[in-house]
C-alpha cells in the first residue's frame, strides 16, 4: 500500500481523473476513457510499459485483473467504473 501511495504522491499531476459512467467495458470495446484507465494502471503498477490504444484487449484484461486481486476486488472481465474504480 505504501509503494502504491508514494508512486500516487509521485504521479499525482499525471494521474487521469476518469469520469464515472453507467456502461461497464468489456473486451473489444474501444474508447478514449479506455487510454485513462491504461494510463492510471501503468502508474500504479499494473503496466510495466505505458500502452495509449483506446482498446480493450487481452493485455487490458490480465492487467485488470492484477489491479483487482492486488486490491481485493472480485475478479470480473470488465471495466466497471461505477464500482469498482
Amino acid at each position: 500500500l505504501e509503494k502504491h501511495l508514494s508512486i500516487l504522491e509521485i504521479n499525482k499531476n499525471k494521474y487521469q481523473s476518469i469520469n464515472k459512467i453507467s456502461k461497464p467495458f468489456q473486451l473489444g470495446d474501444t474508447s478514449n476513457i479506455i487510454i485513462s484507465v491504461k494510463q492510471n494502471l501503468f502508474l500504479l503498477g499494473d503496466i510495466k510499459s505505458e500502452n495509449s490504444k483506446n482498446n480493450f484487449d487481452q493485455n487490458l484484461l490480465v492487467w485488470l485483473h492484477h489491479f483487482q486481486i492486488r486490491n481485493n476486488l472480485k475478479l470480473r472481465n470488465v471495466i466497471n467504473l461505477k464500482r469498482d474504480w
